[in-house]
C-alpha cells in the first residue's frame, strides 16, 4: 500500500459545451464548438498498491505469481480553453455574452488497474523481477464553473473522460 501527490499536465482537443438560460430561467446547453488545444493541469491525492512491487521485497520466494497493480488519484486544477477554441464559442453563439475568464476550476478522479503475471529470482546479492499485463486507465474531469445567470450569458462548460488500455511490461532490480 502506497501514498503519494501527484502532478497532472496535458493538452488535447475537446468540445466545449457551454451553458446559458431558456427564458423559463432553466439551464440548457447552447451550440458546442470544437477546441484544438485546451490545456489541463491538476494536483492531487493518490493511493494504491501493487503485488509486483511487494514481491520485489520478499526475498525467500522466487518463481511466478499474479501481478495485480492499483492506484486511484483524486485531483483538482485549472482548465485553460484556447483562444481558438472560445473565439469559435462566442462566433457559434451569437448574442449570448460569455462569461469568460483565463482558468477555469477542474475536480478529476482517475483510476488505473494493471493485470498480469510476474516472475521474481534471486541471482547472488541482486534480486530482479518481472512482469508483462495489460493496463486499464480512465480519468473524468467535471470543470465547475458555476452556472448563467440570464439567458444573455453563457459558460463554457466541459466534462471529458479519458480512458486508455494496452500492454505493460516491468522490469525491476534490487542489491
Amino acid at each position: 500500500m502506497y501514498l503519494g501527490i501527484s502532478y497532472t499536465g496535458y493538452s488535447l482537443p475537446l468540445e466545449i459545451q457551454s451553458l446559458t438560460r431558456n427564458r423559463y430561467g432553466n439551464v440548457i446547453i447552447a451550440n458546442m464548438v470544437y477546441d484544438p488545444e485546451a490545456d489541463f493541469k491538476s494536483y492531487g491525492f493518490a493511493f494504491g498498491w501493487d503485488t509486483f512491487n511487494i514481491e520485489m521485497l520478499n526475498v525467500n520466494k522466487e518463481g511466478f505469481g499474479f501481478w495485480i497493480f492499483t492506484q486511484d488519484t483524486f485531483s483538482a486544477g485549472t482548465l485553460e480553453y484556447s483562444s481558438e477554441g472560445i473565439r469559435r464559442l462566442k462566433a457559434a453563439n451569437p448574442g449570448l455574452s460569455l462569461k469568460s475568464q483565463k482558468y477555469y476550476f477542474t475536480l478529476a478522479i482517475q483510476y488505473d488497474i494493471t493485470l498480469g503475471i510476474m516472475w521474481h529470482k534471486n541471482i547472488g546479492p541482486v534480486r530482479i523481477g518481472l512482469g508483462a499485463g495489460y493496463n486499464f486507465s480512465g480519468r473524468m474531469v467535471a470543470e465547475i464553473t458555476g452556472a448563467a445567470e440570464t439567458s444573455s450569458d453563457m459558460i463554457p462548460s466541459t466534462i471529458p473522460y479519458l480512458f486508455h488500455h494496452g500492454p505493460v511490461i516491468k522490469a525491476s532490480f534490487s542489491l
